[in-house]
């Protein structure tokens, strides 16, 4: 990816002057407030109100920007998880900052990281206890209303997620009853374009697999009956999932209260057994002591919903596959996965007990991200 010139504070000064109706003798001022892997967050501060604009890298062009925006209204409409509010956004490149925008709520609060080890006992268990309550409204509304259906992330378009300010070539957020259609389209996920995956000519490569595909040989029809057989199985229902819960995406007041929860850019609708996976911030080495933090976790999400202790033993098997084919790639943990294999197609299946693939790759019980 080419690198690019940084934003110019005084094109961000023009723009939220603009989204904020700032008069021209009232201040506006702009101050650098964190970076992330593909953005940069803008404190906005004017004598009214306090805000951030985040721009973006065009990683996945406008696609990204009205997914982002779709999730956050979508949650916000749906469940009472805090989420920033959405003001104002720019989908396009075609503005004094030459970047896509989103300006969004300010919210109170520090990261959790930050408070993380001067809190209490109780405190941290009604922290992970709000996080368990959060996780299964998502869930729920899925589950309850067969929305969203499919693997994807939500998007509207532009039009359906607000309404344009004409004089000012800006979006303000639409009303969120309009965000009730929304659906899982294309998939935004990070690896898409982390590192050198931004440059993989992937359509090419896609039109070379077809072009393959369409010269037939002996074996064909055995193929395509194996896989008309595997089409007669009912879709599975997806749930919303965020996927990057950490400390530092939770925001706290000072007396432990979430007061927000951030980074929904790449969160998408995914299959249910993949949503049990544990929260990162959670993940770390098994524990005798306390805290108990996935136990309490896992305690909390079997009292709101109590299906979820069959879903999550279900799933088990699923997300170790998973995990062993996203750890592939890496080729440090090949030996411990083909043992994992051997191990697995010498347990008993119909005791339903099979091996764990984290006992192969740390025999201390560490708990990975199967999504990495």
């Amino acid at each position: 990816m080419q690198t690019r010139a940084a934003p110019q504070v005084d094109a961000i000064e023009a723009v939220c002057r603009r989204a904020l109706a700032v008069k021209s003798e009232d201040t506006c001022t702009v101050a650098f407030h964190a970076a992330g892997a593909f953005n940069k967050l803008y404190l906005i501060t004017t004598k009214f109100t306090k805000v951030l604009l985040r721009v973006a890298l065009p990683v996945d062009p406008k696609h990204k920007t009205q997914c982002e925006v779709t999730t956050l209204r979508w949650a916000r409409r749906h469940t009472t998880v805090p989420v920033p509010k959405v003001i104002a956004f720019d989908d396009s490149q075609d503005n004094e900052i030459g970047f896509e925008w989103i300006l969004m709520q300010l919210v109170d609060g520090v990261s959790a990281y930050k408070r993380w080890r001067t809190m209490s006992m109780p405190d941290k268990i009604w922290f992970v206890e709000q996080v368990a309550d959060f996780q299964s409204q998502l869930f729920r509304h899925s589950l309850e209303t067969e929305q969203p259906t499919g693997i994807g992330t939500l998007c509207l378009d532009s039009n359906e997620n607000s309404n344009v300010n004409n004089n000012n070539n800006y979006r303000v957020s639409a009303p969120l009853s309009t965000v009730t259609a929304a659906k899982p389209g294309r998939l935004v996920n990070r690896s898409f374009y982390w590192g050198e995956h931004f440059n993989y000519d992937v359509q090419n490569a896609i039109i070379e697999k077809v072009e393959a595909l369409e010269t037939p040989d002996e074996d064909d029809q055995d193929e395509q009956a194996d896989a008309r057989q595997r089409l007669e199985f009912p879709a599975e229902q997806t749930v919303l999932w965020h996927d990057d819960l950490s400390l530092m995406n939770i925001l706290v007041d000072d007396d432990g209260k979430i007061t927000a929860v951030v980074d929904w850019e790449c969160v998408s609708a995914h299959a249910l057994w993949m949503a049990t996976a544990t929260p990162d911030f959670l993940r770390g080495p098994n524990r005798e002591k306390e805290p108990e933090r996935d136990g309490v976790y896992t305690a909390k999400l079997k009292h709101l919903w109590p299906h979820w202790e069959m879903v999550e033993d279900e799933s088990d098997l699923k997300l170790d596959f998973w995990e062993a084919v996203a750890r592939c790639g890496d080729g440090w943990h090949l030996d411990a996965i083909s043992k994992w294999i051997d191990a697995l197609q010498g347990a008993d299946a119909l005791s339903g007990a099979f091996p764990r693939l984290v006992k192969f790759l740390d025999p201390t019980g560490y708990i990975y991200n199967p999504c990495l």
